[in-house]
């Protein structure tokens, strides 16, 4: 529907394309916790999701996008 076509693919969705959303990821400054959250970017994941992540990979929440290798 037109209402959640804004939506990104969840990872686990066969439409889900990850080399597109690190692409989009290292173009932002946004600290990297928001972009996880960011449903235009990546449905599907939340706080508690997105800290775990962050934690199992050691990078700060704030870390800014564009700085990931």
């Amino acid at each position: 529907p037109p209402e959640i076509a804004h939506i990104a693919p969840d990872p686990l969705e066969a439409a889900f394309d990850a080399a597109d959303v690190v692409r989009r990821v290292r173009r932002r400054t946004t600290g990297v916790k928001r972009l996880l959250l960011d449903q235009n970017l990546v449905s599907g994941v939340g706080n508690i999701y997105a800290d775990e992540a962050r934690w199992r990979a050691r990078i700060h929440g704030e870390r800014p996008g564009e700085r990931l290798t």
